[in-house]
């Protein structure tokens, strides 16, 4: 969780606008051996597609768009891009997915659908070092910097 608010913050030195939900904690079984299985807490992020998807909608009525680029491979956008494309006909909708695989509910409704590759991920990393708005330098994890 630290480190996806330190994210956020990167993001907004940029100007990023962003549409956040929230953490909530769950526990998992996870296996250790065949005798023994353990309970872990975690966190899972909750209702940011949601948020999204409302934001898109809302910018489609306010017409602060041609084109809505979405960046997602999440099939809960399905409805939301199907919305868009029945409500505004005139409205582009591109998917854009972070992985190999091609989302195929997303790929029939939306007006272009492609992949980004490691390279592409690489090349748009941020710079090892970004200052925030308060002044404080945070450092890009060393495991980010794997280049293809």
């Amino acid at each position: 969780m630290k480190r996806h608010e330190l994210y956020i913050k990167a993001l907004k030195t940029t100007g990023v606008e962003t549409y956040l939900g929230y953490f909530k904690k769950v526990y998992k079984n996870v296996q250790i051996n065949k005798r023994l299985q353990i309970q872990l807490a975690t966190h899972e992020e909750k209702q940011t597609d949601v948020n999204i998807g409302i934001e898109m909608i809302r910018s489609g009525y306010k017409d602060e768009f041609d084109i809505a680029l979405l960046i997602s491979g999440d099939t809960d956008f399905h409805p939301i891009v199907r919305m868009l494309k029945t409500e505004f006909k005139n409205k582009k909708i591109w998917v854009v997915v972070p992985n190999k695989a091609i989302v195929k509910p997303l790929d029939k409704i939306a007006d272009r659908c492609s992949t980004i590759n490691e390279k592409h991920l690489a090349d748009s990393q941020f710079p090892e070092k970004i200052t925030l708005g308060s002044g404080r330098e945070i450092t890009k994890p060393s495991t980010w910097n794997k280049r293809v």
